[in-house]
Formats: C-alpha cells, structure tokens, sequence
C-alpha cells in the first residue's frame, strides 16, 4: 500500500450523452454531432496532490450542425461551452480547458480547435466559442474550407463575459 501512496493518481466519474447524424464523418454535407458531458474528478493518492488539487465538477456540451446550401457549399455553425466547479484554486491541468489548432478530433474532448496564429492560444476553467465554417467541394472529396471562430476561454467564470478577453480568429 506504501507504493500506491507514492503514486498520484486522480479519478474520474463520468455521464456523457452524444449523438451523430452526420451523412459522413469527413465534411459531412448534412446533419449534426453533439455531445454534452458531465465529469467529478477526485484525487485518489494520499500524498502531495491532495494539498493542490481537490475535487472538481466539470460541465460542457459540444455542438456542430451542417447545413448543405447546394451542391457544393455547406454552412456548418458550432458551439461550445463548458466550466468547471471547484473547491480550491486548482483543477489538475488534464480537466482544463483548451483553445488552439486546427485539429476537430482530439484526444482530451475539452481541447477545442480554434483558428489563430498558435498552436494552442489560451487554457481556463470557463469556455465559451462558437464557429463558423463555409466549405466549398471543388474536386471530387476535396473542399475549401472558411472558418471563423469567436469566444473566451478564462480561469474565472466573470472573465468570459468581459470585451477584452474576447478571442477571435
């Protein structure tokens, strides 16, 4: 039992409902994809990661719906938006929130893309984005893609709402 006490680990329960109605998993032409999460993260081990972090509730819901406009142009609109609940000052960093990159499908669900000039742009406990994207099919499975993205992503949930933490890109 010594060497789990020496071992920080953290626990996570979970309830997740999701739904996919998408025509194709890449550039899909019609349909959504929507997910809505609900987390508690505990601290397992009896060691130093009880004195940091405590337990944490972690709330988001994701939500992306295609719109074909003609044969070759589909609307797709997103949203998320997510916080966390917690006792004390810190959550361990894997539940935070994340804004950055290009990529839609990540490994960490609270990763988000989001256009801009780096890879990842900001991390809080309080997310809010919403998103544009206007694809174009000029070849045969090859589109053209516009996007837009807008939103704040701050450690306290007063801050999403302030002009000047307004995210843009």
């Amino acid at each position: 039992m010594d060497e789990y006490n020496d071992f920080s680990s953290s626990g996570t329960l979970f309830l997740s409902f999701n739904a996919d109605t998408r025509n194709h998993y890449y550039f899909p032409t019609k349909g959504f994809k929507s997910q809505l999460r609900f987390e508690y993260v505990m601290p397992l081990s009896h060691n130093w990661t009880n004195e940091v972090f405590s337990n944490s509730f972690i709330c988001y819901i994701k939500y992306d719906q295609n719109i074909k406009l003609n044969t070759k142009f589909v609307l797709s609109s997103g949203l998320f938006a997510g916080g966390v609940i917690r006792q004390d000052d810190f959550v361990p960093f894997q539940h935070c929130f994340a804004a950055g990159g290009l990529n839609p499908d990540n490994y960490i669900d609270t990763y988000v893309d989001f256009t801009g000039v780096h890879f990842i742009q900001s991390f809080g406990y309080y997310m809010g984005i919403v998103r544009m994207k206007l694809q174009y099919n000029f070849f045969k499975k090859m589109y053209f893609t516009l996007r837009a993205d807008a939103g704040a992503n701050e450690t306290e949930i007063k801050d999403v709402f302030k002009p000047e933490n307004f995210m843009c890109g």
